[in-house]
């Protein structure tokens, strides 16, 4: 089983995506350059952290929104 990805690893891959806009051969090659080539994670790995990610962090924001709407909704409600 691969370990578990750390905030260290989780923020290069996520800077290296901004940066290499997706490119995921070339975010793959700086990637292990910039963490080692003993690192155990493939091509894969690195897309599906990366979507994972971008899934927590849409409901967290799904979330605030929702409860920035209710919590306006209350307070228009009971002026």
């Amino acid at each position: 089983a691969v370990k578990k990805w750390t905030k260290g690893e989780t923020d290069v891959l996520m800077e290296l995506c901004r940066v290499y806009e997706l490119r995921w051969a070339v975010i793959y090659d700086k990637f292990i350059m910039r963490m080692g080539y003993h690192h155990k994670r493939n091509v894969e790995d690195l897309q599906h952290w990366y979507y994972t990610i971008g899934a927590i962090l849409l409901r967290k924001r799904l979330e605030k929104a929702v409860g920035a709407e209710v919590a306006a909704t209350a307070g228009a409600a009971s002026t």
